[in-house]
């Protein structure tokens, strides 16, 4: 998709044609998979929603993953993402089930995200009411506490923010030491 908006561009280029900045169309998005985080629906009150905390914190802990750290509002941001998938409920054993399933998979995160109900838009809908997703999120490198650097981007006006991040976590392995 990335190749074909860079070739397209360079085609447009190359014909002596304007090439526009596309801003969000306020197309509606996907239901979020989580609860609502609606009085008020601001990105602080996101990070502060007290569920979202205790669903970190009381998150089983998975004996196959060491926890790297807990409950914080940043998620991971390193090199070798592998992928995510939505969940419906917040549950480590299916996050590291989908962390294991992933070829090359060395870690993952389990938070909530506050996403926007539409495609924002400086004009006509730049700060969009939230919905909450349930993300897993795989990585091909395992997880530092230093690397947990994402808490959210701009979409136009629109803040998204990151919640109740629970044990990002990399998978056991055996020593090995190279002779």
């Amino acid at each position: 998709m990335k190749a074909a908006v860079i070739v397209s561009g360079l085609v447009a280029t190359a014909l002596g044609m304007a090439v526009e900045k596309r801003d969000g169309t306020c197309a509606r998005q996907p239901a979020g998979t989580g609860p609502s985080v609606h009085i008020p629906d601001t990105p602080k009150m996101f990070r502060a929603y007290p569920v979202f905390t205790a669903a970190a914190v009381y998150a089983s802990v998975l004996t196959k993953f060491t926890s790297v750290f807990t409950s914080i509002n940043n998620s991971t941001q390193q090199t070798n993402y592998l992928g995510s998938t939505l969940l419906n409920d917040y549950d480590a054993t299916q996050c590291g089930s989908f962390c294991e399933q992933t070829t090359g998979c060395a870690g993952f995160n389990l938070f909530f995200e506050r996403d926007p109900s539409q495609d924002p838009n400086p004009v006509n809908c730049p700060n969009p009411a939230s919905v909450t997703n349930i993300k897993c999120v795989a990585w091909g490198v395992p997880l530092t506490a230093a690397g947990a650097t994402n808490s959210g981007q701009k979409r136009a006006d629109f803040q998204v923010a990151i919640a109740g991040v629970s044990r990002p976590s990399s998978p056991l392995h055996p020593l090995r030491v190279r002779l």
